[in-house]
């Protein structure tokens, strides 16, 4: 029985070993992004594989800066990726190179540092970082060398606790509590059916263009929207309404009035097809771009809602 463990002690953490090793591969390609903050290429992305990044104004550099300032190989970027992040020395061929606010001596390497870094040569400037790819993958590997040191550690306590196994005491794997979502009330149910009345009295009053009504999980009814200032006597009406009746569930109400849409006419007509545009009662044509009313401007048209954008805020008018 101990030959057994003992050879099943060293498989495993072979096995580890090999996990760890590759956890923490130097030999791999950096994988880098290069976004221009400012000069002639500002807000230029670029991506790059390997572990030597040239930048001059030369043809052969893999960066082209068409700068006075910047000769060609007039910077050389050594990478080195490991598990714990990308880092990078810069060596300076030209004058004038900044890493991350120090300036490095022409002849001379900047001290490595880890990626995000920013770099400075004549009048470019540009950050350097991981892509997030990149990055979600090293905070895997990462885990995975931790999670694997404890991992280790369980599996050697585990083993040898078996070998003097204590009498008397009887283990029990159990499975952990998870609480479970509140699923929604099947069709038929009298939540549904009070969703289809809230429904239907929206409509009656002239709210349903504005206001739509949902199940939440559990069976609370849920009303969203935004209102013209016109609508809000009438959306008094319809909580009063709601109120008085028995037997309906809890209703979350979130509506808001928009003062803004007050002067906004009735809808008549959608055209959904290209270019898209509705139609008011008073006769008038909107389509993408067009102003409403109090600045208020047509964002999209969709199949079932116009949604109209002012200074930051959005609004959704459902047909």
């Amino acid at each position: 029985m101990i030959d057994g463990l003992v050879s099943q002690m060293r498989w495993s953490a072979a096995r580890l070993e090999r996990r760890i090793r590759g956890a923490l591969a130097l030999d791999r390609e950096a994988e880098i992004e290069m976004g221009s903050t400012g000069g002639l290429l500002q807000g230029s992305r670029r991506q790059f594989s390997g572990n030597l990044v040239d930048i001059g104004s030369g043809p052969q550099d893999d960066v082209r800066l068409p700068d006075e300032d910047v000769v060609e190989g007039h910077v050389r970027i050594h990478l080195r990726p490991t598990a714990f992040g990308i880092f990078m020395t810069v060596e300076a061929r030209g004058a004038g190179v900044v890493v991350d606010g120090d300036e490095v001596a022409q002849g001379s390497e900047s001290h490595e540092i880890r990626l995000p870094a920013t770099l400075e040569l004549g009048s470019a400037s540009m950050r350097l970082a991981p892509p997030e790819s990149a990055s979600a993958r090293r905070s895997t590997q990462s885990m995975t060398f931790g999670v694997g040191c404890v991992v280790a550690s369980l599996l050697l306590g585990v083993v040898f606790g078996a070998l003097v196994p204590p009498s008397g005491v009887e283990m029990r794997a159990t499975a952990p509590y998870r609480p479970t979502e509140p699923a929604l009330p099947p069709e038929g149910a009298p939540e549904r059916q009070a969703m289809q009345t809230v429904r239907e009295r929206l409509t009656e009053v002239g709210l349903s263009p504005f206001i739509e009504a949902d199940l939440a999980p559990g069976g609370t009814l849920v009303v969203n929207g935004v209102i013209p200032a016109r609508a809000e006597p009438d959306w008094r009406s319809f909580n009063r309404w709601y109120d008085r009746q028995p037997g309906l569930p809890v209703m979350v109400r979130n509506v808001t009035v928009a003062g803004g849409l007050s002067d906004l006419p009735a809808i008549a007509l959608i055209h959904l097809e290209e270019p898209r545009q509705v139609q008011f009662a008073d006769g008038t044509r909107v389509g993408k771009g067009d102003l409403v009313v109090d600045g208020w401007q047509v964002e999209a048209i969709a199949d079932t809602e116009m949604t109209l954008t002012r200074r930051g805020e959005r609004i959704a008018v459902s047909y």
